[in-house]
């Protein structure tokens, strides 16, 4: 049995893609108190205050493209969900915007690499901590690429440079 969002009422079961832009609870629909959601694991995280994950424990990014944290398992799958919940790779302009800000990053990420980074720079690279910062942990993920693998990095900057 498949209830589509907007006639829900309380299912046990798993959230599913439908249709692009749809997702579906399957499930038989049972009586629920409260006290009996409470061992449900959502699968989607509620990312303000301190009562759950934060959406980085779940998604990462490679280049400007948005995967699961985790290679398998329940987190995996929670990952992928939102991100083809909130279309986070289905909407082109994200990956402009994503690109665009590695853009504005890399040269300073580039001159720390290189022992030249300026007093500029390194407030820059310092800023990519910012909660506040868009797309912030598309450059978080970003700035990882270039400590692990900075030839791979400059590859994505070059890349992103086309994108723009």
């Amino acid at each position: 049995m498949a209830v589509c969002a907007g006639h829900l009422p309380i299912h046990v079961g798993a959230v599913l893609p439908q249709q692009e832009g749809q997702f579906c609870i399957t499930a038989n629909t049972v009586e629920s108190s409260v006290a009996d959601l409470t061992t449900e694991r959502p699968y989607l995280c509620y990312p303000l205050g301190t009562q759950a994950e934060t959406p980085e424990a779940l998604i990462t990014f490679k280049a400007a493209v948005a995967v699961p944290t985790q290679a398998a398992g329940p987190d995996r799958l929670r990952g992928q969900i939102i991100i083809d919940f909130f279309g986070l790779n289905a909407r082109e302009q994200l990956h402009r915007d994503r690109a665009r800000m590695m853009t504005v990053f890399s040269p300073a990420l580039l001159a720390q690499q290189q022992g030249q980074a300026s007093a500029l720079d390194l407030d820059l690279i310092a800023r990519v901590d910012s909660p506040n910062l868009p797309h912030a942990n598309c450059l978080r993920a970003f700035k990882g690429l270039w400590a692990s693998d900075a030839t791979m990095a400059s590859q994505v900057f070059e890349q992103c440079g086309y994108i723009c």
